[in-house]
């Protein structure tokens, strides 16, 4: 036979009141559902004091290298092929047809050489690999094909490439027949738009 328990007239049971029970990791009443990914968890509560770390670091003296050294060897290599080659372009600021090219295919060659050279160099200088950015997921993920080190590589040697690649077409202009002096203008502005990226980026490294 079911029994009753005993009821105060109007007066509602208190037990119809309160919330259900809830159950977590440390077993208290009505603490947050356990998260179904610990390490994601945890990684949220980490996650604030690492944030405090990075901008305590300029604070404290301690720094995080994103970019190359300087190199001296590259910024005075630069600017050396750069002095050849706007000595080059003054050279024939008035157009090609009053000389031939056999007069300047030796100098072509030389600076298109030194250029080249620089961006070998350039290429093979040390990048930083901060770990911290991995830590962080600010690199690629070892399973793509792009490496961690993509958001650090230095702009020198793709600079390079394109004045290389510049001065080459002038050069094989210049062999293919006369050049006019507009066509001389369009080419030596470009080269300098690049040459001052170049020098700008590695002079800025010096700190």
């Amino acid at each position: 036979m079911a029994t009753s328990r005993a009821q105060v007239p109007g007066r509602a049971d208190v037990s119809d009141s309160l919330p259900p029970r809830r159950h977590s990791l440390f077993g208290h009443r009505y603490s947050r559902p356990r998260d179904p990914d610990p390490l994601a968890y945890l990684f949220r509560l980490i996650a604030p004091l690492l944030v405090a770390f990075l901008v305590s670091l300029p604070l404290s003296g301690c720094t995080v290298q994103l970019a190359p050294d300087f190199d001296k060897t590259i910024v005075d290599g630069l600017t050396s092929a750069n002095e050849q080659t706007l000595i080059l372009f003054a050279s024939i600021s008035s157009g090609t047809a009053s000389s031939p090219f056999s007069a300047r295919e030796v100098t072509y060659n030389s600076i298109i050489g030194q250029f080249d050279a620089l961006r070998v160099e350039a290429t093979a200088r040390p990048t930083p690999q901060p770990l911290i950015l991995k830590y962080l997921g600010l690199g690629a993920h070892p399973s793509q094909a792009s490496s961690a080190t993509d958001h650090l590589t230095s702009p020198t040697p793709d600079i390079l490439a394109n004045i290389v690649d510049k001065l080459t077409r002038i050069r094989d202009q210049d062999k293919a027949g006369p050049m006019t002096a507009d066509i001389i203008a369009i080419y030596k502005n470009s080269y300098e738009l690049s040459i001052n990226q170049a020098l700008t980026y590695e002079k800025a490294l010096q700190r």
